[in-house]
C-alpha cells in the first residue's frame, strides 16, 4: 500500500516550502494543511509533537498510527532519500548536505533582521545584509561552477535536494539583487521554474506575503 503524506505548516512559504519542492519535483500527492498563526494554529499546536511546524505526517497504512515527523531539515532529507532526490552515493549525499547545511546558516542572519522589532536596528541588519549575503552567495556560485562548469547541479547529474534547496532559500528567503553575483546560480534557478512539475507548483502554491 503507497504510504499517503501531509505536510503541516504555516500558510507562508518558509520552512515548508523545501519540502513542498519536493513533492512536486517528485510528482507526488501530499495534502499541504495551512495554520492561520491567531485562529487555527493555537489549537493544532496542541497535536504536534514539538508544538512546532513543519511536521510530516506519514502514513503507511499498516501501522496504528501516522508517524509525525518533525524539523525542516530532517523531513526534506527523507523526502530527498525516498524520492530519489540525495544523490546517487554517500559522498554525493554529504556534498548536498553541505550545501544544505550552508544555506541553513544563511537563512539565521535573515532570521533575525525578520524577527527584529527596533526598526533602526532593522534597517541597520538589512544594510548589513546587503554586503554580507553576496560575498556568501559567490561561494555558491563558486560550488556550482566546480561541477560542468555551472550549468549542470550542484552535486552529480541530475536535481538533488541541494538545488532545490538553494532554490527555496534564494527565491523566498532574500532580495533578488543579492543574485546579481551570481549568474550560475540564477540561470539554475530559472531551469527549475522550468521543470513541469514545479512550474505547475509555482502557479497554483498559495500567494503569500513571505
Amino acid at each position: 500500500m503507497p504510504h499517503t503524506y501531509k505536510l503541516h505548516y504555516f500558510n507562508v512559504k518558509g520552512f515548508a516550502e523545501i519540502s513542498r519542492l519536493i513533492f512536486a519535483a517528485a510528482g507526488v500527492e501530499y495534502e499541504d494543511i495551512r495554520y492561520e498563526r491567531e485562529t487555527t494554529w493555537p489549537e493544532a499546536k496542541k497535536n504536534m509533537p514539538y508544538g512546532t511546524v513543519p511536521v510530516l505526517e506519514i502514513d503507511d497504512g499498516l501501522s496504528e498510527r501516522p508517524v509525525m515527523l518533525t524539523e525542516s531539515f530532517t523531513i526534506a532529507k527523507y523526502l530527498a532519500v525516498i524520492f530519489n532526490l540525495n544523490g546517487k552515493t554517500a559522498l554525493e549525499g554529504a556534498r548536498i548536505d553541505e550545501i544544505v547545511e550552508f544555506t541553513r546558516d544563511l537563512i539565521k542572519d535573515l532570521l533575525v533582521m525578520h524577527y527584529e522589532k527596533d526598526q533602526n536596528k532593522k534597517e541597520k541588519i538589512q544594510e548589513e545584509l546587503k554586503v554580507k549575503l553576496p560575498v556568501h552567495l559567490a561561494k555558491l556560485e563558486k560550488k556550482l561552477l566546480k561541477n560542468n562548469s555551472g550549468d549542470g547541479f550542484f552535486v552529480g547529474d541530475k536535481l538533488s535536494l541541494a538545488d532545490l534547496q538553494v532554490y527555496a532559500v534564494t527565491s523566498s528567503w532574500m532580495p533578488a539583487e543579492c543574485l546579481v553575483c551570481c549568474p550560475k546560480v540564477q540561470a539554475l534557478n530559472a531551469r527549475i521554474e522550468e521543470i513541469h512539475c514545479i512550474k505547475k507548483w509555482l502557479e497554483i502554491r498559495p500567494k503569500t506575503d513571505h
